[in-house]
C-alpha cells in the first residue's frame, strides 16, 4: 500500500513539473513577445517625437533665418534638459554653426551629410560612455544643404524595459510557483480518481465482481471514466451470471440423455436380449445422440451468429414468398392439430436484403413455437407488412399464453417455464431467433397475455444499410 501511495505521489509531482515547465516556457515566450513590442512602439514614438521637431525647425530656419534659430535651439535644449537633448546645425563640411550647450556630448560621432540626400531625414544610435542607454539621433539636411541634427537619450524608457522585466521575471517567478502548487493539487485530484478505478479493479476477485467506483466531484473526465467503467463491470457481471445459467442448464439439458443411454447401456449388460431390443437400443442411443448434436449445433449457431463469426449471405429475399412457404409447410401441422391456421399478407411483394437460410429458420422456429402451445381448435395466424423502410412479420396465437414472470426472460438459453418442461424441447429456439434478428439489425418482441394467447413481432430493416442496430455482418458477402 505504501509503495502504491508513493507511486501516485510520483505520478502527481511529475505531472506538476512538467505543468510548471510548460507555463514556464509559455511564459517567457509571452514576455519576450511583449518586450519586443513595447521596445519597436517606445521607438517608434521617440522617431515621431524627433521627425517633429526637426519639421519645426526647418520650417523655422526657412522663415527666419539662422539668427533666430539659434536661441530658440538653446531654450529648446535647456527647457527638455541639456543632459537629455541636443541641437545643432552643421556646414556640408561640419562646421558647427549654431548648436545647445554640447558639454555632455562630446563623444557624439561626426556624421557625413554627403551620404544623404536633400530634404532626407536620417536616423542613428549608438552607446555613449556617460550615457545610460542608447542615443538616438536624427539628421535632416535642409534646402542649402546645411543639416539640423537632434539627439536624445532613451535612458527613461530604457529604465522603463528595464522595470518591466523586473516586475515580469518577479511576477513569473511567482506565477510558476503557484502554478506549480496548483497544478499538482488539480493533477493529484485527477489522479485520484483515476487511482479509484485502478484500486476497484485490483480489488474485484474471481468469485465477487458487484465491488464499483465511487464517482467523485475531480472533474467530467473522471467521472465520465469511472461511469464507464462501471458499466463494463456490470457488462462483465451479467455475461458472467448469464454464463454460470448456461452452464447449469447445459450440465442439465445434457445429464438426461446420458442417463438415459448409460441406462440401456447397463441393461445391456445385465439383460439377456434378443435382436430386437438391441435394435431398439441402438435407435433410442442414435435419438439420444441426436438430441444432443442439436442441442450442441444449436448453441454453436448461436454463439458464431451473436460474435460474428460465421458469415450471413446478403441477398434480395422476397420475403412475401418466404412466409408463404412457411404457411405452406407448417399447413400440414395445423390440420394434423386442428388448429386454424390463417395467412395475413399483402397483395404486391416485399422485398429485403438478408440470408434467406436463417430468415427461413427463424420463422419456422417462431410458428414452431406458436403451434406447439396452442391447444386444439385455437388459431395461428401469420402476417407481413411494411412500415417506414421496414417490414414486420407477426405470428399471433390463441394458445396458453406466457406468466408475466417469465416473459422477460423467454429469449434467454435453455429457459424454459415451469409449464413448459413437460413439452419436448430444449430452450434454445426463441434465442437463435433473437441472434438472427439481431445479425440482421432488426428487433424482436413478444407480447402475451396468460390463458389468451401470445404474439410474436420481427422487425427488418428492408435494405442492408438502413439497420437500426450495427451488425458485424453488415459488410460481408453482399449478394445482388
Amino acid at each position: 500500500m505504501k509503495k502504491e501511495i508513493s507511486l501516485f505521489r510520483t505520478v502527481s509531482s511529475r505531472l506538476a513539473i512538467w505543468y510548471a515547465m510548460l507555463f514556464a516556457a509559455a511564459s517567457v515566450v509571452s514576455l519576450l513577445a511583449i518586450y519586443m513590442m513595447l521596445s519597436s512602439t517606445l521607438r517608434e514614438r521617440e522617431d515621431k517625437e524627433l521627425s517633429a521637431e526637426l519639421r519645426e525647425f526647418e520650417m523655422l530656419y526657412k522663415s527666419e533665418g539662422m539668427e533666430i534659430l539659434k536661441p530658440v535651439i538653446m531654450h529648446e535644449a535647456e527647457s527638455e534638459g541639456i543632459n537629455r537633448i541636443f541641437i545643432k546645425i552643421t556646414s556640408p563640411d561640419n562646421t558647427v554653426l549654431a548648436s545647445s550647450d554640447m558639454t555632455n556630448w562630446k563623444d557624439i560621432p561626426v556624421f557625413d551629410s554627403t551620404a544623404i540626400p536633400r530634404a532626407y531625414m536620417h536616423f542613428e544610435s549608438f552607446i555613449a560612455a556617460d550615457h545610460q542607454g542608447e542615443i538616438r539621433i536624427a539628421h535632416q539636411k535642409m534646402h542649402d544643404g546645411n543639416v539640423i541634427t537632434i539627439g536624445m537619450t532613451t535612458e527613461s524608457d530604457a529604465s522603463f524595459l528595464s522595470a518591466f522585466i523586473d516586475v515580469s521575471m518577479t511576477t513569473m517567478f511567482l506565477a510558476v510557483i503557484i502554478g506549480s502548487i496548483a497544478s499538482w493539487y488539480i493533477s493529484r485530484g485527477a489522479m485520484f480518481g483515476v487511482e479509484r478505478v485502478r484500486l476497484t479493479a485490483s480489488s474485484i476477485g474471481r468469485e465477487d465482481i458487484s465491488t464499483r467506483v465511487p464517482i467523485g466531484r475531480e472533474g467530467l473526465e473522471v467521472q465520465n471514466l469511472a461511469s464507464t467503467f462501471n458499466a463494463m463491470l456490470d457488462r462483465i457481471e451479467s455475461l458472467i451470471l448469464e454464463l454460470k445459467d448456461v452452464t447449469n442448464n447445459i450440465a442439465h439439458e445434457l445429464r438426461s440423455p446420458l442417463t438415459r443411454m448409460r441406462g440401456i447401456a447397463e441393461g445391456v449388460l445385465t439383460e439377456k436380449l434378443g435382436n430386437q431390443d438391441f435394435q431398439d437400443m441402438a435407435a433410442t442411443i442414435i435419438e439420444e445422440c441426436d438430441h444432443l448434436s442439436g442441442i450442441i449445433n444449436t448453441m454453436l449457431e448461436i454463439a458464431e451468429t451473436d460474435s460474428g463469426v460465421t458469415s450471413i449471405q446478403w441477398e434480395n429475399i422476397n420475403l412475401t414468398a418466404l412466409v408463404r412457404k412457411a404457411h405452406e409447410i407448417f399447413l400440414a401441422v395445423a390440420e394434423s392439430k386442428q388448429i386454424s391456421f390463417v395467412l395475413d399478407i399483402p397483395e404486391s411483394d416485399l422485398f429485403i436484403i438478408g440470408d434467406t437460410v436463417r430468415l427461413r429458420r427463424c420463422i419456422s422456429n417462431i410458428l414452431d413455437n406458436a403451434f406447439k402451445y396452442t391447444p386444439q381448435g385455437g388459431s395461428v395466424v401469420i402476417s407481413t407488412r411494411e412500415a417506414s423502410g421496414h417490414v414486420e412479420i407477426s405470428v399471433t396465437d390463441t394458445g396458453e399464453g406466457i406468466d408475466e414472470y417469465d416473459l422477460p426472460r423467454i429469449f434467454e438459453k435453455f429457459y424454459r417455464s415451469d409449464k413448459s418442461r413437460s413439452t419436448p424441447g430444449n430452450g434454445l429456439g426463441l434465442s437463435l431467433v433473437q441472434s438472427i434478428v439481431k445479425a440482421h439489425g432488426g428487433v424482436v418482441t413478444v407480447t402475451s397475455k396468460l390463458g389468451e394467447g401470445t404474439s410474436f413481432k420481427v422487425r427488418l430493416p428492408v435494405k442492408a444499410g438502413d439497420m437500426a442496430e450495427p451488425s458485424p455482418y453488415r459488410a460481408r458477402n453482399i449478394t445482388k
